[in-house]
């Protein structure tokens, strides 16, 4: 491909992961992160820059926004006040998404007569070559200019005014963009097909989770969190009185010092997943829950039962709470959030949280650490983005969805700054 047509990722997390290999690694020529830590080091391969390096050394190539967080709109605003324009927001195509070729399949486009194309972003241009690829030319396919990714010269520009009731419309464009949905569902009569109907699409392929609803109906559990607070002879005492547990990530290092185990492990972190794989593989069963990661290089676990974890762009003060865990559970950017969704899906009418020692980024400004980590330095946390305020947001959610629907959630927790549940004397309880 010519180096004209690489591309430039903007944030070196989980969903970039993915975006490198949805868009293809030779695609990608820098990622940009806002982290100073991050900058100068290497990310799947390619350096970490600057936004200000980007400016002034790659400004003509696009950017593709990896971010699936709030801190999206902190990137958006950052590209814009530098007079970028050259921009794309990709999907979280790390949690499941058709490739653009696929989508072109499934959908049959090669079999209409008129393709319109709503701008030109990296899927779109994709979509575009598979059709001249596989249709003999006999799908015409032209663009809406939506003033964002340039459009090719020799390309075929219309205007949504004159859009015709046989054409069929493509929508690729992120969840935020959704003024132009209002438009289209009153403006234009003909067929719209939209990438990002593939949640409600994707439903049936995780219907075994349907056997979990209720399951625990009117009882209480334990959501377990790794802070440095959580003590054995707390977690030998929810074994014998048969309680019912979740726990994530690396709670496995507590196993050589308990006979305890959670009733059920979930694990939603692509990155804890790849650097804890041989771990996780030991440990997995059919009471587990792993997210289901597409588009990267992670191994394939066998036991465990997958699900969809949903990330919306929202700049909304809550996140989304999910009720159907067939269709997914939201991520709320920390486990905690998603094993609380997944206990209220199972029927619990009292959730007690332990060991989330949630500090709320108060203090010495340092990470968080968990229990398993000792006494090891903290790194500081120099990010432009505040993790903690995404956190919060969850939590509050969480509590709003249980006063609406009769559940009560309570912190047990020893220690630490998570004031958003009512606190609880875990010795109390039993």
């Amino acid at each position: 491909m010519n180096k004209e047509n690489r591309y430039v990722l903007f944030g070196a997390g989980i969903t970039g992961m993915a975006a490198f290999q949805y868009y293809g690694t030779d695609q990608i020529v820098a990622v940009i992160d806002n982290d100073p830590k991050k900058v100068g080091s290497l990310y799947e391969g390619v350096p970490v820059i600057s936004f200000e390096t980007y400016l002034s050394q790659y400004r003509d190539r696009t950017i593709i926004i990896s971010i699936y967080s709030r801190h999206y709109f902190d990137c958006v605003e950052q590209i814009r006040e530098s007079g970028v324009t050259n921009y794309f927001t990709s999907p979280p195509v790390i949690y499941g998404l058709e490739s653009p070729e696929e989508f072109a399949l499934s959908n049959r486009l090669n079999e209409c007569g008129r393709i319109v194309l709503y701008g030109a972003n990296p899927i779109n241009t994709r979509i575009d070559a598979y059709l001249k690829k596989n249709t003999n030319g006999d799908t015409k396919v032209v663009y809406i200019d939506n003033h964002l990714c340039p459009i090719e010269k020799d390309a075929d520009v219309i205007r949504f005014e004159d859009l015709q009731r046989e054409d069929t419309l493509v929508l690729t464009t992120n969840e935020m963009e959704n003024p132009i949905r209002e438009k289209i569902r009153k403006d234009f009569p003909g067929n719209v097909v939209d990438l990002y109907q593939y949640q409600e699409e994707r439903k049936q392929k995780y219907s075994d989770l349907e056997k979990y609803k209720d399951i625990y109906k009117g009882r209480r559990c334990f959501v377990i969190g790794n802070g440095p607070s959580l003590r054995k002879e707390d977690l030998m005492t929810l074994e014998k009185n048969h309680e019912i547990t979740f726990a994530a990530n690396g709670i496995f290092h507590m196993y050589d010092k308990v006979s305890w185990r959670p009733t059920h492990y979930m694990l939603c972190d692509a990155l804890a997943y790849k650097m804890k794989y041989e771990d996780i593989q030991r440990i997995e069963d059919e009471n587990a829950f792993i997210a289901d990661f597409y588009y990267t290089d992670l191994k394939e676990i066998t036991k465990a039962n997958r699900y969809y974890l949903i990330n919306e762009l929202s700049d909304s003060q809550r996140f989304g709470f999910s009720k159907d865990a067939v269709r997914g559970l939201y991520s709320g950017k920390t486990v905690t959030y998603v094993m609380i969704q997944m206990a209220c899906y199972m029927g619990v009418k009292e959730i007690y949280l332990l060991g989330v020692d949630w500090t709320g980024g108060k203090g010495t400004g340092k990470g968080r650490i968990d229990f398993f980590e000792g006494e090891k330095e903290q790194q500081e946390n120099n990010s432009r983005f505040d993790l903690f305020s995404e956190e919060k947001r969850a939590f509050e959610t969480a509590k709003e969805f249980g006063a609406d629907n009769g559940i009560r959630i309570y912190n047990a927790t020893r220690g630490g700054e998570l004031e958003v549940f009512e606190r609880v004397d875990f010795d109390y309880l039993f």
